[in-house]
Order: structure tokens, then sequence, then C-alpha cells
């Protein structure tokens, strides 16, 4: 189990990341700027740590 304070928004900071790099590809085909991935990637971050 998950014990440490630090752990779970480490965790979440990955699979914001795993994500991210996931969709990058299929953004990239239709045309998403790469500024949009880093817009949602720093909005997800800001939503995880002001938790």
């Amino acid at each position: 189990m998950l014990s440490s304070a630090n752990t779970l928004p480490k965790l979440y900071l990955s699979v914001i990341e795993d994500v991210i790099e996931s969709i990058r590809e299929l953004f990239c085909d239709e045309g998403v700027e790469e500024r949009v991935l880093d817009n949602l990637r720093q909005s997800l971050t800001a939503a995880l740590m002001s938790m």
C-alpha cells in the first residue's frame, strides 16, 4: 500500500506524463499544436498540486 504522502503525487505526475506521451502522436496526426499538450500538462499538474 502507498504510505508516503509524496508517493501519490509522484504516481499521479507519472500517469499525467504517460498519458501526454501516449497521445502526442495522435494529436500531431490530427494537427493539434504541441503547446496544447503543454497546456494540458500544466493544467493537470496545477490541479494535482492544489489538492
